[in-house]
Parts: structure tokens; C-alpha cells; sequence
């Protein structure tokens, strides 16, 4: 009488000089094959469009007998519902083969959304191969669970909350890519908060750390063209991506005008930067003394090529001085803090100082009614910032605005 397979019969089963088979209750279809090695291996046999077939389930004992039991019912499942299980099985492993790991999608993701679209993609680059890749980079993306990315976020917790923070925000953009291109099904990263909560920055210089500032730069250990980016940073309240990646082909000095095209704009929208006296004057210190480029500040590196100075060289330049400066903290984008800051201070309204600092209008009326360009007004707002800008460093008091004639 013939009898299912059970456990102590599988391990039972002795090799011996030839291969052999034993089928599950003494017939056809699910079995075992035993090698003279020893080694034991479930299978499954059939017929599919005219012709005998065998499926290998898996090895014993890491395949356990109920599992291969119930693989073995699926195909036989499978066969009668005209599939053939065996060729499904073998997709499956191609497709697993093929499939993206972490670092693969981490490349496709900096290659067709970073790289256009963001130009900081060299900080995110860096963020992936330093935290990101070395923990899951050879991991399948698609069997990335939740659990996963938790962890990791939390192991990145150890070198602070802030940069935590940006980790989870880029593992989430990377699998929202993934999602969108199709190369996943779903985003692991569902209902993930951030690990730590940060207090909005709200340093700005007061007038006498200005003055310490401004005037501690011509005894600064750094490169005259971080200096004058700095200034320019301070004198315009523009972002210090937007001040270092300028080009000359921007400025029009003759009349006063900066033009930032709007692919190099956060809020992507072309912005008419006024330059004040000030700033005039530090763009003619610039030309000076800088060699022929089209960047307004040129790299001195070789390595960068025709290139502008890195983006962060200044916050490095900062930091490497702070001792000279003698003052608390502070990073380049807080001189743009400073002066809008500032700006309130002398009267400026707000919405003039926003318009300087070009952030968007998330109204109904300003996305679609509002077309005008503010640029008179943007001009006397960083002319009156500019002049009391000079009175702080200089220690003169501020005279009388005198009204900047330019043309459009």
C-alpha cells in the first residue's frame, strides 16, 4: 500500500552508488531525488503541450517537506490551468536576476531625476555612498521592506538628527521614483516620519558682528573670490548657489542688473536682482582681479576645469575662520538672513523684501494675477540696505538715499 512521504522517511532515505527517485504516495508527480553525495532534492514532474517535464522544488532539508509539498500542488494547479510552472519559475529566477538592487535604482535615480532637476545632486550623491549604499546598495530594491528603511534611518541618527532627516527624504524621493518609472509596484517607505524634529534657523547677524565680519575678511585665510562671494551674498540677500553660480553673461553693470534665468532658481522663475552702489563695486573688485571665464566666480581648482568655485568651499572657508571672526556660528546662507532681516529693520515692507529675495507666492493672486515685476521697488529696497550696510562696516552715518536711475 502506498503511503504519503513523511519527515522521518526523507531523512531516512540512504545514498547509495546511483542516483535515485521515491514519489509521494508511490505514483507519479512530487518526489525526491537522492545523489550518491547525499543530497536530497524535491521535484515536481509533468506534462505540458505534449511533452514530459520535471520542475526542481528545492533541497532538503532547507526545503522543508510541507513547503515542497505545497509548491508541488501550485504547479499541478498550475498545469491544469495551461501554465506551464516550470517556465514560470524560470521567469521568475531571470526576472529576480534582472531585477535593481538599492544602488542600482540610488544611480538611475541621480542620472534621470537628480542630475536635471536638482543641482545639489552631488550632495545627495555623496549622501547614498556614504550612508545609503554600504547598508542595503546589494540588497533587491523590490524586497526592501519598511522595517529596512527604518533602521537605517536609525543607525543614521548616530551622526545627528538633521542628517537623518535628509537621508529619509532622499530614500523616499528614490523609491517615489522607482514607483513613478514603473520599476516597483509600491514605495516601502509609506507613512515614514522624520526622525527628528529641527527648529527653523534663525541666526542673523547683529550690526556689530557685521561690522566684525565684513572687516575681519581682508584678514581671512581664503581666497580673495570667497571673500567677495561672501560680501555679495550679504549685499544682494541672494542664495550662495545663486551668487557663486553667476555668469558674466548675467550681468549688465552698465545698468545696474543681475538676471538670474530661471533653471537656476529655486522656485524656477527668472529673477532681476538690482545691484546697489555696493554691489557694483564688488562685482568691478571681481572682474579686477579674475582671469578670463564666464563665471563671475571662477574655480582655481584644475580639477574643476572652467568651472564656478564649489558650492561648498564657502560654508568650509566660514568654518576654517570663525576664529578670526571671533563671533558665534554662522553659515553663508545666514548673511542672506541677515539682510532681509535687516531690510525689515530700516522700513522695508515685507512683501518688497520678498520679491528681493524672489520666494514664491503660494496665493491665488500671485500665481496667476500678479505680473508685475516690482523691480523699482526691488531697487530701493537693496539700495537702502546697501547704504546701511555701509555705515555699519564703515561706522559713517547713513546719508540720503539717492534714487538709482536705470533702464529697463
Amino acid at each position: 500500500m502506498s503511503k504519503r512521504f513523511v519527515d522521518s522517511q526523507i531523512k531516512s532515505l540512504k545514498p547509495s552508488d546511483k542516483r535515485y527517485v521515491r514519489y509521494d504516495d508511490g505514483g507519479k508527480g512530487f518526489g525526491i531525488r537522492v545523489e550518491p553525495s547525499g543530497r536530497k532534492t524535491f521535484f515536481f514532474e509533468y506534462r505540458f503541450d505534449g511533452r514530459n517535464r520535471t520542475m526542481t522544488i528545492g533541497r532538503y532539508p532547507q526545503t522543508t517537506l510541507n513547503i515542497a509539498r505545497s509548491k508541488a500542488l501550485q504547479a499541478k494547479i498550475a498545469v491544469d490551468d495551461g501554465i506551464d510552472p516550470g517556465l514560470e519559475r524560470t521567469k521568475k529566477k531571470q526576472a529576480d536576476r534582472e531585477a535593481f538592487t538599492v544602488e542600482d535604482l540610488a544611480k538611475e535615480y541621480i542620472e534621470r531625476h537628480a542630475k536635471p532637476k536638482n543641482k545639489s545632486w552631488r550632495v545627495d550623491q555623496a549622501r547614498l555612498n556614504r550612508h545609503v549604499i554600504p547598508a542595503i546598495g546589494r540588497r533587491k530594491a523590490k524586497d526592501i521592506r519598511r522595517r529596512d528603511v527604518i533602521v537605517l534611518i536609525d543607525e543614521v541618527m548616530e551622526h545627528g538628527g538633521a542628517i537623518a532627516n535628509r537621508i529619509k527624504t532622499l530614500i523616499v524621493s528614490i523609491f517615489n521614483f522607482a514607483v513613478q518609472r514603473d520599476i516597483l509596484d509600491a514605495s516601502p517607505c509609506i507613512s515614514i516620519p522624520n526622525p527628528f524634529k529641527e527648529k527653523p534657523r534663525e541666526r542673523w547677524l547683529s550690526e556689530e558682528e557685521i561690522k566684525i565680519f565684513w572687516n575681519g575678511l581682508d584678514g581671512a585665510a581664503m581666497d580673495g573670490s570667497l571673500k567677495l562671494a561672501l560680501k555679495l551674498i550679504l549685499v544682494t540677500s541672494q542664495r550662495p548657489g545663486e551668487v557663486i553660480g553667476a555668469e558674466w553673461a548675467e550681468v549688465d553693470l552698465e545698468n545696474g542688473w543681475w538676471e538670474i534665468p530661471s533653471e537656476k532658481t529655486k522656485n524656477k522663475k527668472r529673477h532681476r536682482v538690482p545691484l546697489s552702489n555696493l554691489a557694483i563695486q564688488i562685482l568691478k573688485e571681481v572682474k579686477t582681479n579674475s582671469i578670463e571665464s564666464r563665471w563671475v566666480f571662477h574655480s582655481l581648482s584644475s580639477r574643476r576645469g572652467d568651472n564656478h568655485i564649489a558650492k561648498e568651499s564657502l560654508p568650509r572657508a566660514v568654518q576654517r575662520n570663525l576664529n578670526i571672526f571671533n563671533i558665534e556660528h554662522f553659515c553663508p546662507h545666514d548673511l542672506r538672513r541677515t539682510a532681509s532681516s535687516w531690510m525689515g529693520s530700516i522700513g522695508i515692507r515685507r512683501e518688497n523684501i520678498e520679491k528681493v529675495l524672489n520666494h514664491a507666492d503660494g496665493s491665488t493672486r500671485g500665481r496667476h494675477y500678479d505680473f508685475y515685476d516690482y523691480d523699482k521697488e526691488k531697487r530701493q529696497a537693496l539700495e537702502e540696505w546697501g547704504r546701511k550696510l555701509e555705515s555699519i562696516t564703515t561706522g559713517e552715518p547713513t546719508g540720503k538715499i539717492i534714487e538709482f536711475k536705470y533702464q529697463d
